[in-house]
């Protein structure tokens, strides 16, 4: 079997709670797949034993992703979940748009969590508060700590995909701008 996806979504990690299941197999650290909270941990195709009986290996693969991000909500939602490498995007960015999706969705859980009175759309404003809540950082540290809480759940959980048709309708656009830019090519 192999497993594939987008970077930083848990490859790795099913293979070793695969493996953790079956008492046979020595799954210490050295003899597991390599995790980590930033894509491209895993930086070559790896088999790992999973199963003794029936014998079973699962192969490891790094994350892939389409060589070009067609449109800016695309490029955020990956910055966003981790997918894409932070500074790629910048980081003031990519927390304002985080912001705004907690927001959209009703999301709230991020006032709490970082003591404000009431839900904000101004990121100056929450970053004011981790300040207080993590101590003396500067902001670029904040804006980090903002995304590390939003990844990990601290500050609720949220799908950056929209309705299942429009996502499908958006999908079918870029790929025809896709076909549109290749028959040009084709043709030069």
């Amino acid at each position: 079997m192999m497993i594939g996806g987008i970077p930083n979504v848990g490859k790795s990690t099913i293979i070793n709670t695969l493996r953790k299941k079956e008492s046979d197999i020595d799954t210490n650290r050295k003899n597991s797949a390599r995790v980590g909270a930033v894509p491209c941990i895993t930086r070559s195709i790896m088999g790992f034993k999973v199963l003794a009986s029936p014998l079973t290996y699962v192969i490891d693969t790094p994350g892939i992703i389409q060589p070009k991000i067609h449109s800016n909500e695309d490029g955020m939602r990956l910055c966003a979940v981790g997918s894409i490498r932070d500074g790629i995007i910048e980081h003031d960015f990519t927390c304002e748009y985080i912001l705004c999706a907690l927001n959209r969705h009703k999301i709230r859980k991020y006032v709490q969590f970082y003591g404000l009175k009431e839900p904000t759309d101004r990121l100056d404003v929450v970053l004011n508060k981790i300040k207080e809540k993590y101590g003396r950082l500067s902001e670029h540290n904040c804006l980090i700590a903002f995304m590390k809480d939003f990844r990990e759940g601290k500050l609720g959980r949220v799908t950056f995909d929209q309705n299942p048709r429009v996502e499908a309708v958006r999908r079918e656009k870029i790929l025809e701008e896709i076909r549109l830019l290749e028959a040009e090519e084709a043709m030069n």
